[in-house]
């Protein structure tokens, strides 16, 4: 996770926990015609009389009371636990919702959505910027529907993702209560983005006075929190980071020093400023909205640590 995004869902949250209601009303009065008073229904029940608001409630994001009160009712390795999950896959049918067939479902949903980029690689686009319903990424179930179906519609196990990050190969159905992975929902930003010399040793490299291929682009966990070493190693940061070294050097170098601007503005007659030049401003969460915007922040700001340095090494 590159950026957290808990206020994500802010304008959709009344409308979602209607649609939740009313589907799990419809649902469960199927399947009571179905099996009505069975043992497996009467349990579930019994469940959602306890849960069913926090399963629902758009602000819930800690989930851990719900599952301690299925598991209770609900054995792990139980015949009463495969029939509850199937139950529950049914009752909480996130198909219905994904496919597009309903007043509310994914592409509504994700309309509301306040970001633009994938929280996990912060890459790749998942929206469109004028809210079109015509494209949308993929919603990733933080707590994978697999394990968690009862989870499969609340709006607090729901990430706006790109397919790359939630496809198997890197999140897919990874369970954070066995390998815990940020949350970009409810959890602080833990990864940071670095562009270091090669040679530390040589301050005119540390200056930004070398070229690209003199530098190296990282990302890293720097204080060594267990889930954000997993999200780097499980959403392949660094690797897909690497092409990017160009642009931090650029960065770097803005950061550094302000003649840029300046020899802009004796050329064009143009004033310039660094907002200007990257497309967003430094203190604000515009950056979100921004493909590799935590990077280009990062880089920037870190690089004005050195300006000291710089300004001695242009002393004559």
């Amino acid at each position: 996770m590159i950026i957290e995004i808990p206020d994500v869902w802010t304008t959709a949250e009344e409308q979602h926990e209607a649609y939740v209601l009313k589907r799990v009303s419809i649902e469960m009065a199927r399947e009571r015609k179905k099996a009505y008073a069975s043992r497996a229904l009467m349990d579930f029940d019994c469940f959602l009389n306890a849960q069913l608001k926090n399963i629902v409630d758009s602000k819930t994001r800690d989930f851990s009371t719900v599952i301690d009160c299925f598991d209770s009712i609900f054995p792990d390795g139980s015949r009463k636990r495969e029939d509850a999950n199937a139950l529950a896959s049914r009752v909480f049918n996130y198909e219905k919702f994904r496919d597009g067939k309903h007043n509310w479902d994914a592409y509504a949903l994700y309309a509301c959505s306040r970001y633009f980029v994938c929280p996990y690689c912060h890459i790749t686009p998942v929206k469109a910027a004028n809210g079109s319903m015509d494209f949308r990424g993929d919603l990733d179930h933080f707590l994978p529907r697999g394990e968690f179906p009862y989870l499969s519609l609340s709006l607090g196990n729901l990430v706006p993702a790109c397919k790359d990050c939630n496809f198997s190969g890197a999140k897919g159905t990874t369970n954070p209560y066995i390998t815990p992975l940020l949350n970009p929902l409810k959890d602080s930003n833990e990864i940071v983005f670095q562009l270091m010399p090669k040679d530390s040793s040589d301050p005119t490299l540390v200056a930004m006075r070398g070229q690209k291929a003199d530098y190296e682009l990282r990302v890293i966990a720097p204080n060594g929190v267990e889930a954000a070493i997993n999200s780097l190693t499980t959403f392949t940061l660094q690797a897909k980071y690497e092409i990017y070294l160009p642009t931090a050097h650029r960065i770097a170098r803005l950061g550094l020093t302000q003649a840029w601007a300046q020899s802009i503005d004796k050329e064009t007659g143009i004033e310039m400023d660094v907002e200007e030049s990257i497309g967003f401003t430094w203190d604000g969460d515009e950056y979100k909205n921004f493909p590799q915007g935590k990077m280009h922040r990062d880089i920037f700001q870190s690089s004005e640590a050195n300006a000291e340095l710089v300004a001695a090494l242009e002393k004559p």
